[in-house]
């Protein structure tokens, strides 16, 4: 009985990115939410890329975080305002999907148009999902092969990404590459916080060590990339507002303790924007 408790608990931990709760609608994926044909405008110059650079394109990829997960305003769109406000004209393509587990980021990837103007900055929130379909072998500590494999998903879609010429001649890339969060923020507890339906049945139980392995692995994948891979801590930046704090309204999370708030949302786009136009 203890162990299904403690199943239950990390796959809710875990579901952070595996649907969507509110229906607000953004560009279709794949698609652009501007006109243009996605031609490079600086082709024959030499591009910056990085923190700072001038971004011609704003790419959105990973699960429900980047799809429709929690309460709008999502930071995707708050994001895009932000970058079009600051940079100008910057074309926007959203290929996430709610739900998505790292294998499914290489197509992802491979699902962009061929061409867009750079350079170019990519947003990915991934691996949530991963962990709540390897839950029992997180808590049997037999989790290297799962571990493993979403290290080979993560370099497969950066390989694609920033491969030379991938949206076109010079079109510099950087991926800003966001860390898994809990809601529990380390502490697994759920029903402290009243969070609805079977959650409040789930014993409080320590989760750090399992969300601490898995952001050492993409980490450490991620690694030989250098300056064309940013890691951006959403972890922990929603440390110390997890679902323990919904009583004094000033949690991250949504009512259903599982996907970020409006505030939550808020900060995700405050996070990346200063990553990426600091």
């Amino acid at each position: 009985m203890k162990r299904a408790l403690l199943l239950g608990a990390l796959v809710v931990l875990t579901a952070a990115c595996s649907g969507s709760s509110d229906s607000t609608s953004t560009p279709a994926d794949g698609t652009s939410s501007s006109g243009g044909n996605g031609a490079d405008a600086s082709a024959g110059e030499e591009q910056k890329a990085g923190p700072g650079a001038a971004f011609k394109s704003y790419v959105i990829l990973g699960d429900s975080i980047s799809d429709r997960g929690g309460t709008g305003p999502f930071f995707y769109d708050l994001l895009a305002d932000d970058l079009k406000a600051k940079l100008g004209d910057v074309e926007v393509v959203k290929n996430s999907k709610s739900g998505a587990v790292s294998r499914q980021l290489p197509a992802q990837a491979k699902g962009l148009p061929e061409t867009l103007s750079g350079p170019v900055a990519v947003t990915v929130t991934i691996g949530g999902n991963d962990m709540q379909a390897s839950a029992l072998d997180i808590l049997n500590g037999k989790d290297e092969k799962a571990r493993n494999a979403f290290a080979e998903n993560l370099v497969t879609a950066y390989d694609e990404l920033t491969r030379e010429g991938r949206f076109g001649a010079g079109v510099k890339v950087t991926v800003f590459h966001a860390t898994v969060y809990d809601p529990t923020d380390g502490e697994g507890n759920f029903a402290e916080a009243g969070c609805p339906g079977y959650l409040s049945a789930i014993p409080k139980q320590p989760t750090k060590a399992y969300w601490d392995n898995w952001n050492k692995t993409a980490a450490d994948a991620i690694a030989k990339y250098g300056d064309a891979i940013v890691t951006v801590d959403l972890r922990g930046k929603f440390q110390g507002h997890g679902v323990g704090k919904l009583k004094d309204g000033t949690s991250w999370f949504a009512a259903d303790c599982i996907h970020p708030n409006k505030t939550g949302h808020d900060e995700i786009r405050k996070l990346f924007f200063s990553a990426i136009a600091p």
